[in-house]
């Protein structure tokens, strides 16, 4: 297969199923698979929603989803600019190194322009996803050395959510 082959079209939530086996297949591929907690309802759910919470593209080949990306939007207040955030980026390993990678960030980028007038992107990859990181390093993209990505989430986050609000003192004000 060539990448002349492979047409590139949005997702929906019809794509479920095919959505949920590739972001499996990267989390296989990452070594990550016991960090997947998702489930194709999940990605039925967030892009039917108006607005969906997640957009993507679907590359395909003779029917066969070969690639995607799932982005959603972003807002710098530093910038004071909209942006798009990618979430994730798979190409099936047969078409890896054939340039859709790139295509599928192109239509990313452009598609989230038209949404929605992205004039940044930002994304994490893994640590030990030295290939995903020479791949946007080849892009002109660098990583971002004045901040780092907090996590909080499960018991944590609910603790946290349903926790008492300070009135006063956390911030010097009382």
């Amino acid at each position: 297969m060539t990448i002349d082959q492979i047409s590139l079209r949005p997702a929906t939530a019809g794509d479920a199923e095919i959505i949920h086996r590739m972001i499996s297949d990267l989390a296989d591929y990452l070594q990550l698979e016991d960090h997947l907690e998702s489930c194709p309802d999940d990605f039925r759910r967030h892009l039917s929603g108006n607005p969906p919470a997640v957009h993507g593209v679907i590359a395909e080949c003779d029917g066969e989803a070969v690639g995607l990306s799932l982005f959603f939007p972003s807002f710098s207040s530093w910038r004071g600019a909209r942006g798009v955030y990618i979430q994730d980026l798979y190409v099936a390993p047969d078409v890896r190194a054939s340039g859709l990678g790139k295509r599928i960030l192109t239509r990313v980028l452009r598609t989230a322009h038209d949404l929605w007038g992205a004039e940044y992107l930002r994304l994490a990859v893994g640590e030990s996803n030295l290939e995903g990181q020479g791949f946007y390093e080849k892009l002109g993209m660098g990583w971002a050395d004045s901040e780092r990505i907090f996590v909080i989430d499960g018991a944590d986050l609910i603790s946290l959510r349903e926790s008492q609000e300070e009135t006063q003192g956390e911030n010097g004000d009382g």
